[in-house]
């Protein structure tokens, strides 16, 4: 169960900081697709732009650590549903031609009922590890006084690295696919 939970919080992490980074490098494309979604008033959009990546950068951060994981839980769940809730709205408008503003290793796609199903899985992720353990790879556990030994050891190494190749794997399976639609349409315009 420990090993799940460091696994899921290092997904998280990914998810996360992969998106606030891609979001910090394109700030005023993310800002524009906030106000896309015309749910906020124009004097909010570009406040809440930026609360949204710093808070991405917060919880991806925490997760990472292994630090607060309930708070950064909390934190997940809470940007989880206002990011459900935007593209509910819109899905119900009729407005499904513009980009979610994921970002990250998640991606930017048009709204769909799919994201939504997306965003509730990972919202009820979220809720398990909120209610979950885990001194394995815990700063918070460390801090507490659990030893070294007991935190940051053999297993969390193999989790970490489990981690890493996993998000390698779905990196290079989306850059092949990539290409492919890349290779297609070259031949397809030729």
């Amino acid at each position: 169960m420990e090993i799940m939970v460091v696994f899921i919080r290092f997904l998280f992490s990914i998810m996360f900081l992969s998106s606030a980074i891609s979001k910090l490098k394109k700030l005023e494309y993310h800002r524009i697709i906030i106000q896309e979604y015309k749910i906020l008033p124009p004097s909010l959009v570009k406040i809440f732009s930026r609360f949204d990546v710093l808070g991405e950068l917060v919880i991806g951060t925490l997760f990472l650590l292994g630090l607060f994981h309930k708070t950064a839980s909390a934190l997940a769940i809470l940007l989880l549903s206002i990011y459900s809730v935007a593209i509910l709205v819109n899905l119900l408008r009729g407005n499904r031609n513009i980009s979610c503003g994921c970002g990250g290793v998640v991606g930017n796609h048009k709204l769909s009922w799919w994201l939504v199903l997306r965003n509730l899985a990972l919202i009820l992720i979220a809720v398990w590890l909120y209610n979950s353990e885990s001194i394995l790879g815990s700063l918070d556990a460390f801090l507490s006084g659990v030893p070294i030994s007991g935190t940051f050891n053999t297993e969390f190494l193999f989790i970490t690295l489990s981690t890493c190749t996993t998000f390698l794997i779905i990196q290079s399976v989306r850059l092949l696919f990539s290409l492919q639609q890349r290779i297609t349409k070259l031949f397809l315009e030729y």
